[in-house]
C-alpha cells in the first residue's frame, strides 16, 4: 500500500467527489449522500465509497489512485473476514470435548473401534492404549481405509516405518524433505534404467506419423504385447478371505484385521495364514473338494456425503 493510499484512508470519512448533474440519478442509487457545506455528494463509508468509484461518474477529490483506494479497502475486508471466521472456528473447537471431537474423527475418516487383540499385541510391546493416539500424526502409517488406529499401528511396527521407542516416547519424527527427494530422485533413477533396458529390447518398427505432425515415418519401439503372437499370461492370483476376521487379504500388504502372517502360494495363487511357524489357514493346493477358500467379502458401501 502506497502512502498516498494509507493517508487517504486514514483521514477516513466523508469522501468528498465531483460528479456531474446529469448523473444525479446513477450517484444516488449508489449511496451517495449530499453534502450542504461542500455543496458535493459524499460518501459516508468505505462501501459507498467502492460503490461510487465503480460507477465512473463519481471522482474522489485529493485522491489520485482511487482504484488502488478500492483495492485497499476490500484486502482489508476479506483480512477482516478471515480473521473472524479463525476467532469463530476456534471458540467452536474449544467449546468441544475431547470425546466429542474424537467422535468426529473417527467418524469423518471411517476409523473402527481398537480390538482387544490388537492392544493386548501392542500391550506386549510396551505401548499403553494412550499412546497410540498421538502416533497417529505419523504421516507414514498412510491412510485409514476404515481401520482402526491400533492397527495402523502394528502395520507401522510390523514394516519398521515406526519405532516402539518414538511411540513411547512420543517423539514422532519422519524423513525430513531433502531426504525424502533424494530418495524419490534413487527411485525415478532406477525405474529410467528399467524403462531404457525394456525399450533397448524391443524391435524398432516404423510409424507413419506424417499424417498429424507432417514429415517422414519415424522409428518407434513397439512392446512386447503389441506383437501378433504375444500370448497373455494366464492370472493366477485370486482373493483370499482371512477365516477368522473376514478381511480381504490384498497383495500389496499381505494382511488382516488381525494383523496374522500371510504367505502367497505361487502355484494356486491363494494365501496362506501362519501363526508361530504353523499353517493355520490353507491354500487352494492342500484343500480338499468340499472345503473350498472362503469367498472374498462384498465391497463395503461408500460412506454418505
Amino acid at each position: 500500500m502506497s502512502k498516498e493510499v494509507e493517508k487517504y484512508l486514514k483521514a477516513g470519512p466523508p469522501f468528498v467527489g465531483d460528479s456531474q448533474f446529469s448523473d444525479l440519478d446513477v450517484i444516488k442509487k449508489a449511496g451517495a449522500s449530499w453534502s450542504g457545506s461542500t455543496k458535493q455528494w459524499v460518501a459516508k463509508d468505505r462501501e459507498t465509497f467502492i460503490a461510487l468509484v465503480e460507477t465512473g461518474r463519481w471522482h474522489p477529490i485529493n485522491c489520485a489512485r482511487p482504484a488502488e483506494v478500492v483495492a485497499q479497502i476490500r484486502r482489508e475486508q476479506r483480512e477482516e473476514h478471515d480473521r473472524d471466521m479463525k476467532s469463530r472456528t476456534a471458540s467452536k473447537a474449544s467449546s468441544l470435548t475431547a470425546e466429542e471431537q474424537e467422535r468426529i474423527r473417527r467418524d469423518r475418516n471411517g476409523i473402527s473401534a481398537d480390538t482387544p487383540e490388537q492392544l493386548a499385541k501392542l500391550a506386549a510391546m510396551g505401548i499403553t492404549p494412550e499412546m497410540i493416539r498421538p502416533a497417529m500424526s505419523h504421516s507414514g502409517l498412510g491412510p485409514y481405509g476404515g481401520q482402526s488406529d491400533a492397527f495402523r499401528l502394528l502395520r507401522g511396527l510390523l514394516y519398521k516405518i515406526i519405532t516402539v521407542e518414538q511411540v513411547i516416547s512420543g517423539k514422532i519424527t519422519v524423513e525430513d524433505k531433502d531426504a525424502m527427494e533424494e530418495k524419490q530422485k534413487r527411485r525415478n533413477a532406477r525405474l529410467a534404467q528399467e524403462t531404457a533396458k525394456q525399450f533397448a529390447s524391443t524391435e524398432a518398427v516404423p510409424m507413419a506419423i506424417s499424417s498429424v505432425w507432417g514429415g517422414e515415418a519415424q522409428p518407434t519401439r513397439m512392446q512386447a504385447w503389441e506383437r501378433e503372437d504375444y500370448v497373455y499370461p494366464e492370472q493366477t492370483y485370486v482373493h483370499t478371505c482371512c477365516e477368522v476376521c473376514g478381511t480381504l487379504i490384498m497383495d500389496q500388504f499381505l494382511e488382516c484385521s488381525c494383523v496374522a502372517t500371510w504367505k502367497q502360494c505361487h502355484k494356486c495363487g491363494y494365501k496362506r495364514r501362519l501363526e508361530n511357524g504353523a499353517c493355520v489357514q490353507e491354500c487352494a493346493c492342500n484343500r480338499a473338494a468340499d472345503n473350498p477358500p472362503p469367498p472374498p467379502p462384498p465391497p463395503r458401501p461408500s460412506p454418505p456425503r
